[in-house]
């Protein structure tokens, strides 16, 4: 399996504040939970959490409670395999890699 970092993926110089913010967030969710990749649920999960953001606000007018959707979000991550060690290098899952490319 070929994981990709986040740097290759994509110009993180070239996206907004929150964007790149929004990476940060997906990529400390992913060590926080010893994942060894950043997964598209991590990117939603980071993307839910900002504070006046885009994303919380679509749910709200798709009839979803966003604290909702953060809670079924984390349910997800037990379901992701886990990793420990000292220098735990996190990657972008392909599955993240293949959602950026299509958006």
């Amino acid at each position: 399996m070929r994981v990709v970092t986040l740097r290759q993926a994509m110009r993180h110089d070239k996206l907004t504040v929150k964007a790149q913010d929004a990476l940060t967030s997906a990529r400390d969710a992913s060590v926080g939970h010893h994942h060894a990749e950043v997964t598209p649920e991590h990117l939603l999960w980071a993307l839910i959490a900002q504070d006046e953001g885009l994303v919380p606000r679509v749910l709200q007018r798709l009839g979803a409670d966003p604290r909702v959707v953060a809670a079924d979000v984390e349910k997800a991550f037990a379901k992701l395999p886990t990793i420990h060690g000292a220098s735990i290098d996190v990657g972008m899952a392909r599955s993240l890699k293949d959602l950026w490319e299509a958006a």
